[in-house]
């Protein structure tokens, strides 16, 4: 095996338990108040496009690596939006919006549809 084979080995193992930790503290805790929307939406985004890249280009180590972070992403995502206090995983906007306006009602008070 050449070092270019390992070092690929390598990153992909080291991605595919990245997530691990942070998927077992919120199993744990039911807390997901540390964890940000954004962040979520963008690294499920990411391992998304690399797991289409890596179907497209017929890579074995890459489709194997992002298919799991893509599982991950999705399920930290999935807790993101159970465990979300307020009006769902967009309770962060509301409160934005809620603030711009001078309101200072809790987010559940506001009836806004936002629970993915």
């Amino acid at each position: 095996m050449d070092i270019i084979a390992m070092i690929g080995l390598g990153a992909a193992g080291l991605s595919t338990v990245s997530l691990l930790p942070q998927i077992a503290r919120v199993w744990k805790t039911k807390s997901v108040k540390d964890i940000s929307t954004g962040w979520c939406s963008f690294m499920f985004s990411s391992v998304s496009l690399w797991l289409i890249y890596g179907l497209l280009a017929r890579d074995i180590p890459i489709i194997a690596a992002n298919s799991v972070v893509v599982v991950q992403s999705a399920t930290i995502m999935t807790f993101k939006a159970k465990y979300q206090k307020g009006a769902g995983m967009f309770s962060g906007i509301a409160s934005k919006l809620r603030s711009k306006s001078g309101d200072s009602e809790p987010d559940a008070e506001m009836g806004i549809p936002f629970a993915l």
